[in-house]
Parts: structure tokens; sequence; C-alpha cells
């Protein structure tokens, strides 16, 4: 459990608590937001939740919540929400989270007659992301040039992991089409023809945030291959 908490302001602080600072995709995150201080009797606060100094979701002081844009389709759906635990506690759940919900938290709180205005200082979240994450897809090779009748070598290079993944490797023809490598009709050797740009490419099913499972398309960045005829120098 941390808890971290401002400066005491001349009536009251302000405190940002989190059960967990790293906690997995889709699993819940509750911020819990809380005053204190002297003599609170008859207060009213409105409560604002911040992550990374964006506003995420308010709480005013007749009750009504109200969600950032960019969460009011969570809302619809029910996967964000806020409630007052008591006079003096408001908590703030998603209860799936993804990536973009790592980030530092922070409460601001006013004083609905006094117009005093506190801060708590921010709790840092991190999400960890599932190993079946595919981060990139890198095709490089140890030449870039090469004679007729070399040996050419593609390394695809893949960041994160998945349970089951097909990798191509493409080149690009002189008529603008991408095909496949293992298509072309060689042996071992390169001709002229086989210069060009060249691709890998990674399809792999990846489950989502809705937990369907979905077949995804990684290109890697091309790199350039040229060949040069027999007799000349590279």
């Amino acid at each position: 459990m941390l808890k971290v908490s401002s400066l005491q302001g001349r009536d009251f602080k302000v405190q940002v608590e989190s059960k967990d600072t790293s906690i997995s995709m889709k699993s819940a995150l509750e911020i819990t937001c809380s005053v204190s201080g002297g003599n609170l009797i008859g207060s009213r606060f409105s409560v604002a939740w911040l992550l990374d100094g964006a506003v995420m979701a308010t709480w005013d002081t007749s009750g009504v919540s109200s969600f950032g844009t960019q969460y009011r389709t969570q809302e619809a759906k029910g996967q964000i929400s806020v409630r007052r635990r008591d006079h003096e506690t408001w908590t703030l759940r998603l209860n799936q989270v993804n990536e973009q919900d790592g980030g530092s938290y922070l409460c601001d709180v006013t004083e609905e007659m006094s117009k005093m205005r506190r801060q708590s200082t921010s709790v840092d979240i991190s999400i960890k992301i599932p190993e079946t994450a595919i981060r990139s897809v890198r095709l490089h090779s140890d030449v870039s040039e090469l004679y007729e009748g070399d040996s050419l070598t593609l390394f695809c290079q893949v960041s994160g992991l998945s349970a089951s993944i097909d990798l191509t490797w493409l080149t690009k023809r002189p008529s603008g089409q991408w095909v496949e490598v293992a298509t072309l009709k060689r042996d071992d050797s390169v001709v002229k023809g086989d210069g060009g740009p060249y691709c890998c490419r990674l399809t792999a099913w990846m489950q989502q945030p809705d937990d369907e499972w979905r077949n995804e398309t990684y290109n890697s960045s091309t790199i350039q291959i040229n060949v040069r005829p027999l007799g000349k120098c590279l």
C-alpha cells in the first residue's frame, strides 16, 4: 500500500492512495482521494483526478461525477466510475486498465465555501504489458551490396513474444508488387534482379483488451539490397 500526501494547508490536506502501483493489463485500478485536517464539519468538497496533468474524472459538491472526453466511452460501458466512500474519501475505479492508464496520478480538491484548493503529491502507476505483446519487428542483413552469385542472409528480429507467429520475407519487384521471397525460383545465389527493397512481415494471434483474439500483422521497415554484376567493383 503506497500513500503520499501534500504539505498541510491552512485548513486541510489532500492524500492520494493506491493499493497497487504495478498492475497487469485488464486488472482493476482504484485511486482514492481523501482530505483531513482540522474541523471539516460542514465542509463540501469537489474532487478531480488527474493523470499526467490531464483531468480524468471529477466529483462535484452535489455528488455528480463527470469524465474527460477520452474516458466517456469507458463510462458508457461501465468500465470507469467514481464513488464517495464517506464525507472525506472518494474513489476512482477503472475496471480494466490498458497501457495508456499508466502514469502519475494526483488529486485536486476544492472546498466550496472558502474556495481553498489543495493538491496531493502524485502516485506513479505502471502497467505490466503481457508477454504476448509484439513490440517491434526489424529486418537487417550483414551486407547491403553484393555480387551476383553471392549468398544473401536476411534476419528478422522480433521484440516481444506471442504463442503463435508466422514470418514472411518479402521483396518488391520492378512492377511495384511485393512478393514472398520463398516463391522466387532461386538456389542459394542471387542475381541482379534480386536487388531492391526487402521487408519482413509477422502475423500473430493477439488477445485484445476485450478478450477477443485477432490475427494482427506487423511489418518491419524496408532495407535496400544492391546486387552488382560480376566484373564490376562494389
